[in-house]
């Protein structure tokens, strides 16, 4: 079954959608509370660095997936050598600074009057004052 960026970006179903679980399961020695640390707007960015990862390396695997000052961070286990990983990587953080990490359109970075610093699109653009505690 093929998930569109629109499926992803929708779930609402019971725990993770399947490619996303999948990019879960990659990351070594997870704890029971470890989950992939960002939200459903950037998860068409995740699945597709995935595909690409799976290329290079079809057996790598994760330390962490999560947002920090606006943008994507995704640890790999070991040592990147590759030029491939290492474009892939680049290529997925420049996409999430210009991707409302909520609903998937354009946005910006922003800040909150919390101190969050994240990237959403004016629809959004209060979600840290509205939602994070």
């Amino acid at each position: 079954m093929t998930t569109t960026d629109e499926d992803l970006i929708s779930w609402n179903g019971d725990g993770l959608p399947p490619a996303i679980e999948q990019i879960r399961q990659r990351i070594d020695q997870l704890p029971r509370w470890q989950t992939i640390g960002v939200m459903q707007g950037w998860w068409p960015i995740l699945v597709h660095l995935d595909e690409q990862l799976r290329e290079v390396d079809p057996s790598y695997q994760l330390t962490q997936v999560k947002q920090k000052l606006g943008t994507l961070e995704v640890h790999l286990k070991g040592p990147v050598t590759s030029d491939a990983v290492h474009a892939a990587l680049e290529t997925s953080v420049a996409q999430s600074r210009v991707t409302c990490e909520v609903c998937g359109r354009p946005g910006s970075l922003r800040h909150s009057r919390r101190g969050w610093v994240a990237v959403y699109c004016d629809e959004h653009k209060g979600y840290d004052d509205e939602y994070r505690t």
